[in-house]
């Protein structure tokens, strides 16, 4: 599978990505198939802000929930496993 940015579901699973909205807001991210304890996702936004997350172990769905407004383009630069699925508000 590839990246997807279109639709209000976007779809993460290859990096370095740029996710091309200006500004968006995430009113609900997961993160699935971790193949292990201690992977990470990580993204930063045009802001400079940067929202890091590490899975605390593997085979499980990683819930990261509201992530809210989202300066965009946003550049996803780490995810070590699996695939991150964000719904957009």
């Amino acid at each position: 599978m590839a990246n997807n940015f279109t639709g209000r579901q976007l779809i993460i699973d290859t990096v370095p990505a740029v996710i091309p909205l200006a500004n968006f807001k995430v009113g609900n991210a997961v993160w699935v198939d971790v193949a292990a304890a201690g992977d990470t996702f990580t993204i930063v936004d045009a802001a400079g802000r940067v929202y890091t997350y590490v899975a605390y172990q593997a085979n499980y769905p990683y819930v990261i929930g509201k992530m809210g407004w989202i300066s965009g383009p946003a550049t996803v630069t780490v995810l070590t496993s699996g695939k991150v699925y964000m719904y957009l508000d």
